[in-house]
């Protein structure tokens, strides 16, 4: 599986995509430090263009915290790679021919990425479907080879940072 990040850059609010590095600022003193959050950076690192043979630079871009997610390993049905913090959509048809679409949150739990599924009844919650994404996970390994997300009718939507309204149900 790819291990790969994205990060919400703070200069260009741009997403930048790459390997993510947890960095302390500077040594913390033992006695009487006021050292906090503000003194740990967090950064995406990506590998600048180079000519044939020459060098690549390591280039660490300095992110928001808060908006650093990791790719599942997975992709939707455009080929567009999904992240935790990522909204999905399943789009089927029902044995009765009406098309219904239900929205899922991709998460990072207990060891695993998961799908929350929008509950109608309670529109500020996201249950669980019972799936999980982690293709690695030995138990879910045979559950995965047949996992409905294989066969092309899940979507990225948005996410939650892009698209907060779809996680406080108003989409």
């Amino acid at each position: 599986m790819e291990i790969e990040f994205r990060g919400r850059c703070y200069t260009s609010g741009r997403w930048i995509f790459g390997h993510y590095v947890k960095h302390k600022a500077r040594q913390p003193c033992p006695v009487d430090d006021d050292y906090g959050p503000d003194n740990i950076l967090h950064y995406i690192f990506i590998s600048e263009h180079a000519d044939w043979n020459m060098p690549r630079q390591l280039k660490g871009i300095k992110v928001h915290p808060e908006t650093i997610s990791q790719y599942t390993g997975l992709k939707d049905r455009s080929d567009r790679k999904i992240f935790a913090g990522d909204f999905i959509m399943r789009r089927n048809t029902e044995s009765t021919g009406i098309e219904n679409e239900i929205t899922y949150l991709v998460a990072f739990e207990n060891g695993a990425f998961v799908m929350k599924r929008k509950d109608s009844y309670y529109p500020y919650r996201f249950d669980y479907e019972g799936y999980s994404l982690h293709k690695d996970h030995s138990m879910l390994q045979q559950f995965n080879e047949e996992a409905p997300w294989t066969n092309g009718s899940y979507e990225v939507i948005g996410n939650i940072h892009d698209n907060p309204e779809l996680l406080e149900g108003k989409a």
